[in-house]
């Protein structure tokens, strides 16, 4: 059987549409990182058919911006991804505490299930505190 040219393919679920009228698609990493984009910008709870769908990261915005706290969401990053993204194995997490802006960045590096070139990717996303 012939590979296809790539290996997964998400719909934008924006629905935004290309010239043709087609819905946009992503493929490969960039469906990965679709999907950890929604991972990260749902509220765990808001999805009704699939309310621990996403991250419980809310519970933690009125805690202290510190390494602690940090470690923390780096825990949640890590179990939510591997529940919620099975096409991503992680390299790695870093959560950097930035306390003078009231805020966390973070960093993910993963490479793509199945694919036999060792290409590390980057997620990056901004968590602020209240």
């Amino acid at each position: 059987m012939r590979r296809p040219d790539y290996w997964w393919k998400d719909i934008d679920i924006s629905l935004n549409t290309q010239q043709n009228g087609d819905i946009n698609d992503f493929i490969d990493e960039e469906a990965v990182l679709g999907s950890l984009s929604n991972i990260f910008q749902t509220l765990q709870g808001s999805r009704r058919m699939l309310p621990s769908f996403a991250m419980n990261l809310h519970r933690l915005l009125f805690d202290p911006v510190d390494q602690r706290t940090a470690r923390e969401i780096g825990n949640i990053i890590v179990d939510a991804i591997s529940v919620w993204e099975n096409r991503a194995v992680l390299q790695k997490v870093k959560v950097i505490p930035n306390g003078p802006e009231n805020k966390y960045n973070i960093t993910v590096n993963f490479s793509l299930k199945n694919v036999k070139e060792e290409e590390v990717y980057t997620y990056r996303d901004i968590l602020r505190a209240a």
